[in-house]
């Protein structure tokens, strides 16, 4: 059944995915073998098209409302640390905002998903809401990478909040950044993507005074 899975990922079919995938953890939550089988899932919901990648994460976690057998919040931070690797803001957005009523106050966990839902929220159109979850969260509390990746996210967000009105005239949608493109924090090569980033919005900002 997890091959199946897999396999349905692979060649782009995402019914027989999310059937797959929600027969086994329903029928498989207190196996030995599930924490394996999420681990090698995760990567799995990120390969299909955002659209579809939203509607297959939403159906999963409306079919086992209870939660997975191992820590929801962990899987889901990574997922949405995978969606940041291929740009699926969304998808990351809902991965990580999914998570935290699952997390513990205060801990590591809860601060990995503020940083993920954060990072993806400011370039979209919950800029507000995406930099007061960056400003709740404890840095000292988050590995080497992902402080370095809350201060660039932070920064990036600073900037643009000074450029509202070039924003809104090039993103009708507000679902997308023109000068971050779909590259927004890339989970292996996040910090050289955002800090791309911010260089873009500093030029943007700067050839508009």
């Amino acid at each position: 059944m997890r091959q199946s899975a897999s396999l349905a990922a692979k060649i782009g079919d995402p019914d027989k995915f999310t059937a797959a995938t929600v027969n086994y953890l329903r029928r498989f939550r207190h196996s030995a073998y599930i924490e394996g089988a999420e681990k090698n899932l995760t990567p799995d919901f990120v390969q299909f098209p955002e659209g579809q990648a939203l509607r297959v994460l939403q159906i999963v976690l409306s079919a086992i409302p209870e939660g997975w057998d191992r820590c929801l919040d962990c899987v889901l931070a990574d997922i949405a640390g995978q969606a940041l690797s291929f740009g699926k803001l969304e998808l990351a957005y809902m991965a990580a905002s999914n998570g935290l009523p699952y997390a513990p106050a205060g801990s590591e966990r809860q601060q990995r998903l503020l940083l993920y839902s954060g990072a993806a929220a400011i370039v979209t159109n919950r800029f507000e809401e995406g930099l007061k979850s960056l400003r709740e969260i404890k840095p000292e509390l988050l590995g080497q990478d992902d402080g370095q990746l809350l201060q660039v996210s932070l920064a990036l967000a600073l900037k643009l909040r000074e450029m509202p009105v070039v924003l809104n005239s090039n993103n009708q949608n507000g679902s997308e950044i023109a000068l971050a493109g779909n590259r927004v924090f890339p989970y292996d090569r996040r910090l050289d993507a955002a800090k791309r980033a911010l260089n873009d919005a500093s030029a943007l900002l700067a050839g508009g005074n």
